[in-house]
């Protein structure tokens, strides 16, 4: 990754904190805590340890306007990181739809200029 992807990633991360729900190998759930998001991926709090790679659909929601939108995103994790409070797990999206896009995109730049 280069600097200048690396800063356009860091700017339009944003923190949160909302219920996330992992499906591993289509059969396995696993529930944690969505703590920041980007267009490319995410940052999420899980009770256990996940394998490095490993291939998972993220269902979460975000507010919108006048109810809460859901989004179910094909992923698999980056990295595994142990905490005194569980297991810190980067998650990188594959590929996202055009909506999926502009919903993440519309959250993070709305909670940007509301800080």
């Amino acid at each position: 990754m280069t600097n200048a992807e690396l800063h356009q990633r860091a700017k339009h991360r944003v923190t949160l904190k909302r219920p996330v729900e992992l499906l591993i190998n289509n059969d396995e759930i696993v529930h944690g805590t969505l703590l920041n998001l980007s267009i490319l991926g995410a940052g999420v709090l899980l009770d256990r340890a996940l394998q490095p790679l490993q291939r998972l659909s993220m269902k979460f929601s975000l507010p919108a306007y006048d109810d809460d939108i859901e989004l179910v995103i094909d992923a698999q994790t980056t990295h595994v990181t142990s905490s005194g409070a569980g297991f810190l797990t980067g998650i990188e999206f594959s590929l996202l739809s055009p909506h999926q896009s502009l919903v993440i995109g519309h959250y993070a730049n709305s909670s940007e200029s509301a800080e």
